[in-house]
């Protein structure tokens, strides 16, 4: 059974949660929302393709107005609070 998860935050670890399950397909866990109230659906793209720690992203991630995705996973909310944030 796959596991659903949204992120709260896209810090470096939340970076790093979505990287890792996009690049481990072996894994159950499926990321499906991503909230960030600060960052801008451009920046948190860019961030996630080119990461100065982790390097490169090995997959495609398209961004449009809502959010970026790779046909997959993904999603993008500027929610201020996180308690509307719901999965």
């Amino acid at each position: 059974m796959t596991v659903r998860m949204g992120v709260n935050g896209f810090g470096r670890i939340g970076r790093a949660l979505l990287r890792v399950t996009v690049q481990r397909p072996d894994l159950d866990v499926r990321v499906v929302a991503v909230n960030d109230p600060f960052g801008d659906t451009e920046t948190m793209g860019y961030l996630l393709r080119h990461d100065s720690v982790m390097g490169p992203l090995r997959a495609e991630v398209k961004v449009n107005g809502h959010g970026f995705h790779d046909n997959e996973w993904g999603y993008a909310n500027r929610l201020a609070e996180p308690a509307a944030f719901v999965v």
